[in-house]
Parts: structure tokens; C-alpha cells; sequence
């Protein structure tokens, strides 16, 4: 695992959907009086549409691409929380960027977890729409492991309330000196 930064600017939270980055996430930054960023909601914004349509009209490149820009603007912020999308750790470009200055913190959770979690609507998922839920994130998170085991910080989030996770990252940052910028 990873150093953890003497001095952290931002916390980014990475990891599967369904981990619970969004949910923990605003929670983290009401605690540290951070802001949070949500980068797939940032992505929203750009294309006026949901994630869900970008990918059905332009495809997974065009979402990529924009999500790359986003961290790119996002990175250069200091005292935030950042979610970010279950995929962004894909290209190393965005993990260059995210890791710079910031802890990485991995929410991880087990596939049947994951499944419970983002069963409720998974067509708005659409890495997962129409598939075996449970099957499909398993093999997602087999190929996206071993760059969320890059983070500096991980927390299992199976059968955790976002409060509870929220407060063992804050525990884990304590060893960090937060920016005071």
C-alpha cells in the first residue's frame, strides 16, 4: 500500500458502485467542514444528461473522456471530499491526478453486498443493466482491484452504516496533516 501524504489537500474516495463513495462522501466533508464533489454528477452537468444517457447517446468513451477533464479541474481543489465514479481509476491519468496531494481512500465491499445495494435500480447502472447484478460486479471489481488496492486508506463498507465508515476513515486520516489552505 501507499505512503499516505504528509499533507493531504483532498480526500478522494474510490471504489465500486454501490461502495457507498457518494453517501459517505458528503458525510466525510460535513465532518472535516470540507466541500464534496461528486464527479459523476460534475459529469452530469457537462453533458445535461444523466449518466445513464450519456452512456446510451455517447457512449463510454465520450463519459470517460469527460470524467478525465472534470478530475483534471476537480484535482486542482483543496479541502474537498472528491466521489468519484467507479471507473475513473481506469485511466492513469486520472489516478496520476486524484493521488496527487490527496489520500485515496478505497470503500470496499463484496460483490453480494454491492448487488443489494445497487439492486434497487440497477438500469440506471449501465455497466450492469440487464445482466446477472451480482455476477457482473464481481467481475468488475476482479478487474478494477488491484488499482483500488492503489488507495492509501482501505474500509470495508459490508454491513456498515455511511456514518460508521464516514468516521473510521477519519480515524484512519488522523495520522495525516489536512492542508490548512
Amino acid at each position: 500500500m501507499p505512503v499516505k501524504p504528509q499533507a493531504i489537500s483532498n480526500v478522494v474516495l474510490v471504489g465500486m458502485m454501490g461502495s457507498g463513495k457518494s453517501t459517505v462522501g458528503r458525510i466525510l466533508a460535513q465532518a472535516l467542514n470540507w466541500n464534496f464533489v461528486d464527479t459523476d454528477q460534475l459529469v452530469e452537468q457537462e453533458f445535461a444528461a444523466s449518466v445513464e444517457d450519456i452512456f446510451s447517446v455517447h457512449g463510454e468513451q465520450a463519459f470517460r473522456e469527460c470524467e478525465s477533464d472534470v478530475i483534471g479541474k476537480v484535482a486542482q481543489g483543496n479541502r474537498q471530499v472528491v466521489a468519484t465514479g467507479g471507473g475513473a481509476v481506469l485511466l492513469a491519468k486520472n489516478r496520476q491526478l486524484l493521488w496527487a496531494d490527496s489520500c485515496v481512500v478505497w470503500l470496499d465491499a463484496q460483490p453480494a453486498e454491492l448487488a443489494a445495494r445497487v439492486g434497487v435500480n440497477p438500469s440506471t447502472r449501465p455497466l450492469v443493466a440487464g445482466t446477472d447484478l451480482e455476477q457482473r460486479l464481481k467481475s468488475i471489481l476482479e478487474a478494477r482491484k488491484a488499482l483500488y488496492s492503489l488507495a492509501h486508506i482501505r474500509v470495508s463498507t459490508d454491513g456498515l452504516e455511511p456514518a460508521a465508515v464516514a468516521n473510521e476513515i477519519r480515524v484512519q486520516l488522523s495520522g495525516v496533516s489536512a492542508s490548512s489552505n
